[in-house]
This record gives C-alpha cells, sequence and structure tokens, in this order.
C-alpha cells in the first residue's frame, strides 16, 4: 500500500502542504494545483514551519492528525482521520483528568471522518475570539508509517497495519501568533478549505445508504437499505428553530447507540439503522430556565430527553414534569404539531433534536418497536 492510495479516497478540496512549502488543492481527478497567490503569500513562513517540522521541533500541537486507510471500515468507510493526543484534549476537555491520560470518551472520539473531522478543525474557536481561527488543516506527505504516528492512534498498531502509509495533517496557523491569525492569508485558506471541504454542493445533497455492512466493503452495502441523509447535509442547518439550534453542542457530539436504546422508538431497530442514526443525530444542551419549544409552534423537528427535567405547560390545564430517563422520556416530547406545549428547562438538560426526513429514512421498514 502506497501513500498515493489514501490520496485516492481523498475527495477533491484539501489542500495538501508540499516539500518545498507550496500549497495546492486535489481536483476531482487527484491532481495537485498548486495555488500560486497562497503559495507565495505564505512562502516565508511555510518553509520556516516545514524547517523546524522535518528537524522534528515541531510535533504536539503542529502535527493535529493523520489519515491513513484502516483495514476494517468503520461505520463513514475505511479512511479515518485520527487526531493527535494534544487535539483531543483541546476539543475534548475534560477537567480533573491526569494530563498523561485521555478519558474513555476522549479515546473514543479521537477517530472521525475526514469530513467531521476538518469541519471540526475549521469551527473551532477560543473563548473570547470568535473571528479566529485556530487551526488551519493541511495535508503533508511525511512518507511513513502508522508505527511512526503512535501518538495518533487509540493502539499499538498491529501487523500487517504497521506498514500503512499515513498522511500528516498540519495546524498551519501553528506557529502564528494569535494576534495575527486572522491576517487574510491565513482567512482565506480556511474559506477555501471551508468551500472546498465542507460546504461542497454534491455532499449538500449527498444521501448515505445505510443496509448491512459488509467487512469486504468500503462502505456500508445496500441491502433493504434506508437512505439516511448524510451528516454533511447538516439537517440541523435547514429549516431551523432558533430556540434550539443555538444549543446545538460544540464540538459536535453524536449520541451513542446505547442511548437510543433507551428511546421507545429506536428499540426495534437493527444495528445498521442504529449506528446510522446514532452518527446523524448531534447531542444539544441548554441551561435551567431555558425556553425550547412554543405552543403553537409548526416544524418538522423532534425531541429526545436524554438528561435533566423539562416543564410541559398546555394553554389550560396541569403541567407536566418530564424527568431524563424515565418512562414519560423514552418517547418524542411534546410531539403533536402544531406544540401544544411549551417546553422549559427545570434543569440543566442534554436532548436530541431530530428531523422527521431523517426518522421516516431510518424508520421505514424497520420492526415496530415494542409498547
Amino acid at each position: 500500500m502506497q501513500s498515493t492510495d489514501v490520496l485516492a479516497g481523498l475527495p477533491a478540496g484539501f489542500y495538501m502542504l508540499t516539500e518545498n512549502g507550496e500549497l495546492g488543492s486535489y481536483d476531482a481527478q487527484r491532481q495537485l494545483h498548486i495555488d500560486a497567490p497562497l503559495s507565495r503569500a505564505f512562502a516565508e513562513h511555510n518553509r520556516a514551519f516545514l524547517r523546524s517540522y522535518l528537524d522534528g521541533a515541531l510535533v504536539g500541537d503542529h502535527r493535529i492528525a493523520v489519515l491513513f486507510n484502516a483495514r476494517e471500515p468503520r461505520v463513514w468507510g475505511r479512511l479515518i482521520l485520527s487526531l493527535e493526543d494534544s487535539l483531543v484534549r483541546d476539543l475534548y476537555p475534560a477537567s480533573g483528568h491526569a494530563a498523561s491520560e485521555l478519558t474513555a470518551f476522549q479515546q473514543k472520539s479521537r477517530e472521525q471522518s475526514v469530513y467531521r473531522g476538518i469541519e471540526l478543525l475549521l469551527d473551532y474557536r477560543h473563548d473570547g475570539a470568535a473571528d479566529v481561527p485556530v487551526y488551519c488543516p493541511v495535508l503533508f506527505n511525511p512518507h511513513t508509517t502508522l508505527s511512526q504516528r503512535v501518538s495518533a492512534l487509540a493502539h499499538e498498531p498491529g501487523e500487517p497495519e504497521r506498514d500503512f502509509p499515513v498522511i500528516d495533517v498540519l495546524n498551519l496557523a501553528a506557529t502564528v501568533p494569535a494576534a495575527r491569525r486572522a491576517a487574510p492569508a491565513i482567512l482565506a485558506l480556511v474559506e477555501k478549505l471551508r468551500q472546498g471541504v465542507i460546504r461542497k454542493e454534491q455532499r449538500r445533497n449527498s444521501l448515505l445508504t445505510l443496509g448491512h455492512a459488509s467487512p469486504e466493503a468500503d462502505a456500508p452495502v445496500a441491502s433493504r437499505a434506508a437512505a439516511i441523509p448524510a451528516d454533511e447535509r447538516r439537517l440541523h442547518e435547514t429549516e431551523p428553530v432558533e430556540t434550539i439550534e443555538r444549543w446545538l453542542k460544540i464540538p459536535h457530539q453524536a449520541v451513542s447507540t446505547e442511548r437510543l436504546r433507551d428511546l421507545a422508538q429506536f428499540r426495534g431497530l437493527d444495528a445498521t439503522r442504529l449506528i446510522g442514526l446514532a452518527t446523524h443525530s448531534l447531542i444539544y444542551t441548554a441551561p435551567s430556565g431555558t425556553r425550547l419549544l412554543e405552543r403553537g409552534l409548526r416544524d418538522n423537528w423532534n425531541l429526545y430527553l436524554l438528561e435533566g427535567s423539562l416543564m410541559l405547560t398546555p394553554e389550560d390545564g396541569v403541567a407536566l414534569r418530564v424527568d431524563g430517563g424515565t418512562d414519560k422520556a423514552a418517547r418524542a416530547i411534546a410531539s403533536l404539531k402544531p406544540r401544544k406545549y411549551t417546553v422549559d428547562t427545570l434543569t440543566p438538560v442534554s436532548f436530541l433534536w431530530i428531523h422527521d426526513l431523517l426518522l421516516a429514512a431510518v424508520l421505514n421498514g424497520a420492526p415496530r418497536p415494542p409498547g
């Protein structure tokens, strides 16, 4: 297996840092086209950055992840973006935990699809600096293997994985002082990455077909398949309900299949459909005293309470309390449309906000849940 095999799995739009410090992007035929204006703007910076990196002086926050083709496919396919320890701690902080160890959740969050991982990096900001990018991810071919990138893996690679080629993901902004990270050249590169990788029209309209996964396939194959809108479609950005959208958890966190099993509507799903639903269902969190839903609201969404307590208040009659983890929370909250209740948080809560289209896709043809 060669490094070109990893690059062959990349969609167009990613930027590569070449060994002579130029920047270029890949087209649909995997041909690298040098971006002359950006290469000139970053020329001096890139030469110094690469010199230090290749000398071994810059690793940590400078190499933030690696790309490789896994032996066994994940739910999104074989191409894995695996985060370095330092980046995992930055994106998924765990207060009070020993700095030398990652929590179980941090370890589980290390591996990402390339789209979701790059999106997390482009969207990440430090508190109070919403306009200043922290990460400017570009690819670099180190001509090395997984055996040399253990710090970005959840475990020591075995045979023959040790010899799998990798592509480094470098943070080109790592050596730029925070006060200068909003420079025009950096913002231009970040925007080109966002447009090329995250907002490509063909990705918005793509569908992820889920069925019975085959270990020989690069992605799940269709067999009595449910067509589920892909995470790139970002259903939470369509028909937005502003009182909800502001509470989307950042960094994004998908719900676990185990937690979905606690919800009555999904108990009858087979494993493949459950994984598909979990992959596309992001967690929201809101503080106590928050108004989530208004009576009379007409929308195409469904709210599922995971943790915390809600108060449902009808136009007339007695208010109803719903606590996470109870039978009352096993189904969608105030599901009738238009909404018959206002919904307020009594405590801090976490919840799911799932579109009707996603529900229809995943439940179509599924066994009826018990109860």
